[in-house]
């Protein structure tokens, strides 16, 4: 299959397109804002103006999701040990959490003396929300991705906390970045590239709700469970609409440059651990990742993985052969992740039979069939 002669975009992504030297639309997306991207003079100064409006204002500073991840982990070390904010911090116990992930977010937590709590809604909803996703989509990452920052920004605002902090590196929050995107945190990308404004950051809060309300009717045919997952999960449009202001969602690598091995670095001096099993852009909180990456995979005709890794060549973070290095050293979409696959089959409710369905049913409706 034909790919970017720049990254490892192959043509089968949807929205893609090739200029005459076979570069796709989203690193030329890329190569256009460079410029505002890599400002980091200019972007800290944003950062640091939104901290000033957010100190002092609420119990909370800022919210942040802890996974026990590297990113979340070191998000709240900067902003409680960096910036000396009052920091909340907030771990999705999806009922995938693997006890490594656990044990680091008690390691961080402990270290840094900050406020933490699980939040564990009614398991009948989580699973359905992974059940719909994986079953009408083949896409089981996204009930998570979605879910797990709409959640942030609902706690924030039920909470009255002023910035709610999320995680993604730049890789990930720029994986997506090309016009006709369905990232619904797009919007708030570019509220955050701009001096801080209340009806522009309203304005962003509705965007990608907008763009939440989309996936959900996706993958929910039943009215009734829409909305109760819309009650968990998404803030009172009523409250929202009538609230003077909202929570700033705000992408804390966006503003600083991203090393990953120093950041491991930085926290392991505060007793975070890193896996046995190291790798860039590698997932050991989530006990399905590998399931789910297969799913993803053989759904779609490309991995996730690809979609990160050329995010990071056009950032000259790697090459284009270490990107398909790091590619082809990704086991889970070559092999099937039997282990991983029976606990997703398990927690889920879905048969082995059923697995071969659901990737024939996803492809139709991506149109690989």
């Amino acid at each position: 299959m034909r790919t970017c002669s720049r990254c490892i975009l192959p043509a089968s992504y949807r929205n893609i397109t090739f200029d005459r030297d076979g570069v796709c639309n989203y690193c030329r997306t890329y190569d256009e804002l460079r410029p505002r991207l890599e400002d980091f003079d200019r972007l800290g100064r944003l950062f640091q103006e939104r901290i000033d409006a957010s100190r002092g204002k609420a119990e909370y500073d800022a919210l942040v999701g802890l996974s026990g991840g590297k990113d979340s982990a070191y998000i709240v070390y900067a902003l409680r040990e960096i910036y000396g904010l009052k920091v909340l911090a907030v771990t999705m116990d999806n009922g995938f959490l693997t006890d490594f992930a656990r044990e680091n977010v008690r390691r961080v937590v402990d270290a840094l003396g900050v406020d933490h709590f699980f939040y564990t809604p009614e398991w009948s909803m989580y699973r359905e929300c992974y059940r719909a996703a994986t079953c009408t989509l083949g896409l089981t990452c996204i009930a998570c991705a979605q879910l797990g920052y709409a959640l942030l920004y609902k706690l924030a605002f039920d909470r009255g906390i002023p910035l709610a902090v999320h995680g993604r590196s730049r890789v990930q929050m720029f994986k997506e970045l090309t016009a006709g995107s369905r990232d619904p945190f797009i919007p708030f990308i570019a509220s955050n590239l701009a001096p801080q404004n209340n009806r522009q950051i309203k304005a962003a809060g509705y965007s990608a709700l907008g763009k939440m309300d989309y996936f959900l009717k996706r993958v929910f045919t039943d009215e009734t469970e829409l909305q109760r997952v819309k009650q968990a999960f998404i803030p009172d449009l009523e409250r929202f609409d009538h609230a003077a202001a909202v929570p700033d969602l705000v992408a804390y690598f966006l503003y600083h440059p991203y090393d990953e091995e120093a950041l491991k670095q930085t926290l392991e001096r505060i007793g975070w651990q890193r896996p046995k099993h190291d790798a860039i852009l590698s997932h050991h909180d989530c006990a399905i990742h590998d399931a789910a990456a297969y799913l993803y995979h053989q759904s779609l005709g490309y991995p996730l993985l690809a979609l990160e890794l050329s995010s990071a060549v056009r950032m000259g973070d790697i090459t284009r052969d270490q990107a398909l290095a790091r590619l082809q050293a990704e086991r889970c979409l070559w092999e099937y992740p039997a282990d991983s696959m029976d606990i997703l089959k398990e927690r889920l409710g879905i048969a082995a039979a059923e697995i071969g369905v659901i990737i024939r049913k996803a492809r139709v409706r991506h149109k690989l069939l």
